[in-house]
């Protein structure tokens, strides 16, 4: 069992503590300049990994992954020409089929050998990979080098990086967080080739809640307990949220960071007809959530990370409780109340006074 972490506050004392661990870019200057002092490493060593589809004509991501791939590559120009302390390396795990898709300057890891069809049956059969699969292969190939990498990003293939995406990561690890989410702002789908990039990087777009972006110390892995979420449908990512959360010491989520960005908003993925798909996802989700709390330590700070951040799909007794009234409506209800003790108290045989009738 993984031993318990708490996210550390600005007093460094640890605590069950999640107030702010989803931030905007300006809170997150705010909790910097009044916490604790980083102490990361100098070099910094990223591998980024994604998974390559070989995506019909008619798919989105036949717009959006070459978009991504000369994105990745920009950044990684970017920040090795800015910071020779960071080096990134690129990385794609996919099936057979999928690898003529990957551009050059991306090490292609090994084959993936099972999909979702391997692990259920489905309603509507569909080739996705599992994300731990890939997660592995991350790992595996980061680990396996003479400078291995100490730090995983994993991307859904049609989330971009901004050129200066991998100098915010390293910033990160600097200021000593262990973890990282990074939201992705959508912008308009107006532009469709990787020739439109400075108008795509130059477009604000708004902010989404969604989790597609993480950025995490290899290591980690070693504590997290594997999941078979696939990807391609809804929850897949809180597995690896939960695995972060009992793992990590310092871990934030950027909520409106000006870093990735996806164009347009198809959600093809909340399709009902893939609604088989998000209840196998959460339950996979379920299953590490209740692995990791069967350490009474752990459970407490799952139950307050799940209040905290209102994640109220999950079971009692990690949803939030209800709101509490108002006190205004508890004096109401404490009067009506009142009047029906009242009532109840009349003998049977006994009237209202006139006064007191309804018309």
């Amino acid at each position: 069992m993984p031993k318990p972490s708490t996210q550390s506050g600005a007093s460094g004392v640890q605590e069950h503590n999640f107030s702010t661990l989803y931030t905007t870019m300006a809170d997150l200057g705010q909790h910097e300049r009044h916490g604790v002092a980083g102490s990361g490493p100098g070099r910094i060593r990223i591998l980024h990994i994604v998974n390559p589809v070989a995506a019909k004509p008619e798919s989105d991501l036949a717009v959006a992954q070459p978009v991504t791939f000369a994105a990745m590559t920009t950044a990684r120009s970017w920040a090795e020409s800015r910071d020779p302390a960071v080096q990134v390396r690129l990385a794609a795990a996919g099936y057979p089929e999928d690898a003529a898709v990957v551009p050059d300057g991306f090490d292609m890891l090994p084959d993936l050998q099972r999909s979702a069809m391997d692990v259920r049956t489905f309603q509507k059969a569909r080739k996705l990979p599992v994300l731990w699969d890939i997660l592995e292969r991350g790992r595996d190939a980061a680990a396996d080098s003479d400078t291995p990498a100490e730090w995983l990003i994993y991307t859904n293939v049609d989330i971009a990086p901004m050129p200066h995406f991998y100098l915010l990561v390293a910033a990160l690890v600097r200021k000593g967080y262990d973890a990282a989410i990074i939201n992705r702002r959508t912008i308009p789908d107006t532009y469709t080739s990787p020739g439109d990039l400075p108008f795509m990087y130059t477009a604000i777009g708004k902010s989404h809640p969604g989790l597609d972006c993480f950025v995490f110390r290899r290591t980690l892995m070693d504590r997290f307990v594997p999941s078979r979420a696939c990807i391609g449908a809804g929850f897949v990512m809180r597995s690896l949220l939960f695995n972060l959360v009992a793992t990590t010491g310092k871990m934030v989520v950027l909520t409106d960071a000006h870093a990735t960005f996806h164009i347009g908003d198809d959600r093809a993925w909340a399709n009902p007809v893939y609604a088989d798909y998000e209840a196998f996802n959460k339950a996979e989700a379920l299953t590490v959530l209740n692995t990791f709390c069967r350490d009474p330590a752990l459970h407490a700070r799952f139950v307050a990370f799940a209040r905290q951040t209102k994640e109220n799909w999950l079971p009692e007794p990690f949803s939030s409780p209800p709101p509490r009234p108002s006190l205004g409506r508890r004096l109401l209800a404490g009067i009506a109340r009142g009047g029906r003790l009242l009532l109840r108290s009349r003998p049977r045989n006994e009237q209202p006074a006139a006064a007191e009738r309804l018309p």
